[in-house]
């Protein structure tokens, strides 16, 4: 019997900054919805986060995000493009986003905490 597992090649992963997990309150609006989205970062880095939802976002879309910061101060506000999406088992949508801007500073905060 022949395992047929397909491993993820990491020379297919073209990311600069190095990910953390981190688990937060995420809003998001994009610029094809009426309402705000919301879901919950699985993990973030100064290029870009990952997050669920259960709203269906689309590749290279626009979006607007709102980052809640772990000592509970204003949310950390970026925009973003969508980069991938994923639908998984519970009917929900795994998303990663590409910042147009490095948040080295703006997500110092976050980092710090992280390192803790």
């Amino acid at each position: 019997m022949e395992n047929n597992v397909v491993l993820e090649d990491v020379r297919d992963d073209k990311r600069i900054f190095e990910r953390r997990n981190f688990s937060s309150l995420l809003k998001f609006n994009a610029a094809e919805r009426i309402k705000n989205g919301e879901g919950i970062t699985r993990n973030i880095s100064a290029g870009g986060t990952a997050f669920i939802t259960k709203d269906k976002l689309k590749p290279r879309e626009p979006v607007e995000l709102w980052i809640t910061t772990p000592e509970g101060r204003d949310p950390i506000h970026k925009t973003a493009q969508v980069a991938w999406v994923k639908e998984n088992l519970l009917h929900s949508f795994e998303t990663g986003v590409k910042f147009d801007s490095v948040g080295l500073m703006e997500l110092s905060s976050i980092f710090k905490n992280l390192a803790r």
